[in-house]
């Protein structure tokens, strides 16, 4: 019986801290999404936080680099966006543009602070990711000590943001609240 509590605690939990498909996030999200650069710039100045997470983890600085919004992009990074923003597979803005083959996003990424050495939860680096679909000029410039300007190592826990700590926490609160309730049956 106890075992079937935890798992239902743990089924009920785990796709709101790690969640398998790719959600709607904000209106910042989707304005990223779709290059609305003066939306974007009214949802920040009406004070909505540039790394707001979508159910999935992505910030709106994922979106506008995995769609290669270069304008939307610049302005999240010029208003204090993570560069290194870590999704709930431990992807960054890098990877994904990466992953898509945008190499001037990459090379916008990289001249901004991005680091190219980080792995995500299944142990990619964006230049692992690139070689799979991408040329060898993407690969190259992730590859080269003169396109990581941050070679500092950061840890995943370390690069979550504040939101992503607040659904961890949850998680883990709903976990032994649960386990409470068995040991108080």
């Amino acid at each position: 019986m106890r075992f079937k509590i935890i798992f239902l605690t743990l089924i009920s939990v785990v796709p709101w801290v790690f969640p398998l498909t790719v959600s709607a996030g904000t209106d910042l999200h989707i304005a990223a999404k779709h290059n609305n650069v003066k939306k974007v710039k009214m949802l920040l100045a009406q004070g909505m936080n540039v790394n707001s997470l979508s159910a999935s983890g992505y910030t709106p600085l994922h979106i506008s680099a995995g769609w290669d919004r270069r304008r939307v992009t610049g302005l999240l990074v010029s208003k204090g966006a993570k560069i290194d923003a870590r999704d709930s597979s431990g992807r960054t803005p890098l990877h994904l543009a990466a992953g898509r083959g945008h190499l001037k996003m990459v090379k916008f990424l990289l001249s901004h602070g991005a680091n190219s050495r980080l792995k995500d939860r299944s142990g990619k680096t964006p230049a692992d990711i690139a070689r799979g679909d991408s040329g060898n000029d993407l690969v190259a410039t992730l590859e080269s000590k003169s396109g990581n300007k941050s070679v500092a190592k950061e840890g995943f826990f370390r690069s979550l943001t504040k939101e992503s700590w607040y659904v961890i926490i949850g998680a883990i609160s709903l976990l032994f609240a649960g386990s409470q309730v068995f040991a108080s049956s």
